[in-house]
C-alpha cells in the first residue's frame, strides 16, 4: 500500500507499507533525487550500476541492450541511515524484497 503524504512542484513524500514477501521489481528513477528511509521492518535491497558503454547491441527491431553490474546486495534493518540517489550522480537500478513487514 502507498500512502501519499505531501506533494508540491518541488518534491513529493510518500510511505510504502509492505507486507512480508512482497517484491518491488527492478526499476530506476530517471531525473529524480530519491531519499529512502526504512522506518520499520527488514528489506533485502539489490541495486545495480549501468555498465559502459551504454549500447551493447541493437537492431532496427529492438531497443538498445544495456548491462548492469551489482552495486549493492544487502539486508536493511530498521532503524538504519537514510539512503539517497542523487539526480546528477544516479546510475542505479533498484529491486527490493520485504523480509519482515516494512514501512519506508
Amino acid at each position: 500500500m502507498y500512502l501519499h503524504v505531501y506533494n508540491c512542484d518541488a518534491f513529493s513524500i510518500g510511505i510504502f507499507c509492505l507486507p512480508t514477501s512482497v517484491a518491488i521489481p527492478l526499476h530506476d528513477h530517471p531525473g529524480m533525487t530519491v531519499l529512502t528511509k526504512l522506518l520499520y521492518g527488514s528489506m533485502h535491497v539489490k541495486s545495480y550500476d549501468w555498465v559502459e558503454p551504454a549500447v551493447l547491441a541493437s537492431n532496427s527491431n529492438s531497443k538498445p541492450v544495456r548491462l548492469g553490474k551489482l552495486h549493492k546486495d544487502d539486508v536493511m534493518n530498521a532503524p538504519c541511515p537514510t539512503a539517497g540517489l542523487h539526480r546528477k550522480k544516479q546510475q542505479h537500478l533498484v529491486a527490493t524484497m520485504v523480509i519482515v513487514d516494512s514501512f519506508y
